[in-house]
């Protein structure tokens, strides 16, 4: 695991491990790099060399510097990478010098690619936002979005909708109501 040095990343770094044993996996180091790093290649040898795989939990402007130095540190023969797309999400996977990326997973709030069970309601996201199935902006593909961002605001924004109707919010003077009734819900449609 490698993980930002604070809050945040402690949070992975103490119940991920868990779960992954609970799967058979083992976790053989757990690395923290400080949020201020902006180069990442002296962390690199911590890696035991029986590593399978690196779950990262790297965010911010630097995860692309951090997935480049990755490659440049490993070339092809190294351990699979699984972590956020965060960062890299605007990126195309495809451009050059990320090549070390193939054959890694990220998990996302919503796909980039369009998956074959998608939903009806996935699909009608899709349009309303404007993305192809690629991820990238349907008026031109160059533009790769920021899916899995667009969807959390997307779903925060049906969270307040439906909030606001659960306290029959009127207007300011019903903050205090809509505070509660968004701390009341347990799970969403």
């Amino acid at each position: 695991m490698i993980f930002p040095d604070y809050a945040f990343g402690y949070d992975h770094r103490d119940y991920l491990p868990p779960a992954l044993q609970k799967a058979g996996a083992e976790v053989v180091a757990k690395i923290a790099i400080p949020p201020t790093e902006s180069s990442f290649t002296k962390y690199f040898p911590q890696i035991p060399s029986d590593t399978d795989a690196i779950y990262h939990v790297m965010v911010g402007p630097a995860v692309l510097t951090f997935v480049k130095e990755l490659g440049d540190f490993y070339g092809s023969t190294g351990p699979k990478l699984f972590g956020f797309i965060d960062s890299l999400e605007a990126v195309d996977i495809n451009s050059p010098g990320l090549e070390y990326l193939d054959g890694s997973h990220f998990w996302e709030g919503s796909p980039r690619y369009a998956q074959a069970d998608d939903t009806d309601a996935q699909k009608a996201y899709r349009a309303a936002v404007g993305i192809d199935d690629n991820g990238a902006s349907a008026a031109d593909a160059k533009d790769v979005s920021t899916a899995a961002h667009m969807f959390g605001c997307w779903e925060t924004l049906y969270v307040i909708k439906k909030a606001m109707e659960d306290a029959g919010y009127k207007g300011p003077e019903d903050r205090a109501k809509l505070v509660e009734a968004t701390e009341a819900m347990t799970e969403f449609a």
